[in-house]
């Protein structure tokens, strides 16, 4: 008997893989990968979208990081929106981000922790001088209406959050 039982259990969590431990009460069911590959991609997106800033059209930026924020994140980045545009200051630049890594530090059904590096470089309109820095942030996100969107953020390079 005690065999049988053995390979019946084995068979079913051959047939259904997962990373969780071994048990005869897990089911196999794991996070579907959609949720990982979106919470991934949102957080791809935040950090390239945030280091996509031209001084020329400072509004695209504010409209463009906005489609991936909660409601409670789109209103705090909107307060920052004067600041922003006038300390863009006279010379004229572009910012362009590169994702480096990601990985996911927890994730449930409608929350997540996401940690990214990724390198943004600044290159200065005129000179096409550039300077390039590196950023470790560490995000988090909610599922809003079965989508997942980036409810704040920790810069710990630069000593910066965002929402949080």
């Amino acid at each position: 008997v005690l065999g049988v039982v053995a390979s019946v259990t084995f068979a079913y969590r051959r047939s259904h893989l997962t990373d969780k431990p071994f048990s005869l009460t897990n089911s196999g069911d794991s996070l579907e990968n959609s949720d990982v590959s979106a919470v991934k991609d949102v957080a791809r997106q935040f950090a390239l979208r945030i280091d996509s800033l031209s001084s020329s059209d400072v509004n695209s930026f504010f409209t463009s990081v906005g489609q991936v924020l909660t409601t409670k994140c789109r209103t705090d980045l909107d307060k920052s929106k004067d600041v922003l545009s006038s300390s863009v200051g006279s010379v004229a630049f572009t910012t362009k981000g590169y994702v480096r890594s990601i990985g996911i530090a927890s994730i449930d059904h409608d929350s997540a922790v996401v940690g990214i590096v990724h390198d943004s470089v600044k290159t200065a309109t005129a000179s096409k001088q550039s300077l390039a820095t590196q950023n470790r942030w560490t995000v988090s996100e909610v599922k809003v209406d079965g989508k997942w969107l980036v409810d704040g953020f920790t810069d710990p390079d630069h000593g910066g959050e965002f929402c949080s």
